[in-house]
């Protein structure tokens, strides 16, 4: 990680550059807390602890945080990040896993002069991608939004972001098969 961190900072001329993660929070079972993040329901019923979402984005150089994001399991990780995105330093790096691999991320992120490093999922790599994805594609893209994800995340009509598709197929070093990771770059 560390061997990561330092080649991704001398590539990025010294612009900081951040990883955002989301997580859930159990929090103590009171009335207040139980009205302002309720509890998580399932098929059976609601949970006794009421839940929080959280998004945190921490410095891929110092392993800082900044404040996190916070609110009631129903808004989404994305949706914090935006709330995030106005904290970030001016051109920091966005570095996001594949929750954050969607067009709505990568759209208010560059619209924010935020460069993105996103890491996307099989299905909607193919739905961008006019070639069979493969090892060694590093092609430039032009990513639109369907029509869902444009009423969804209110953009406006006719938006995209174009930049670079990368894939590469790597061996986890947990033994498991070789899969191929695929990035979309606005870097």
């Amino acid at each position: 990680v560390v061997r990561g961190a330092k080649a991704l900072h001398v590539r990025t001329a010294g612009r900081q550059a951040f990883f955002v993660d989301g997580t859930t929070v159990r929090t103590p079972h009171t009335a207040e807390l139980c009205e302002a993040y309720p509890p998580a329901l399932n098929q059976h019923r609601a949970s006794h602890w009421p839940m929080l979402r959280m998004l945190v984005a921490h410095d891929l150089d110092t392993g800082l945080a900044l404040r996190p994001e916070w609110d009631s399991r129903r808004v989404s990780e994305q949706q914090l990040l935006e709330r995030l995105l106005d904290r970030l330093p001016h051109e920091a790096i966005l570095i996001g896993d594949r929750n954050f691999g969607v067009f709505s991320v990568a759209y208010r992120a560059t619209q924010r002069t935020h460069p993105v490093v996103l890491r996307l999922q099989l299905h909607r790599a193919k739905r961008i991608c006019p070639e069979p994805l493969r090892d060694g594609i590093d092609r430039q893209i032009c990513w639109k939004p369907t029509p869902s994800e444009c009423r969804k995340h209110k953009l406006p009509v006719g938006v995209s972001v174009q930049e670079q598709l990368v894939v590469r197929q790597v061996q986890p070093s947990d033994g498991s098969p070789p899969l191929l990771l695929i990035l979309f770059t606005t870097l």
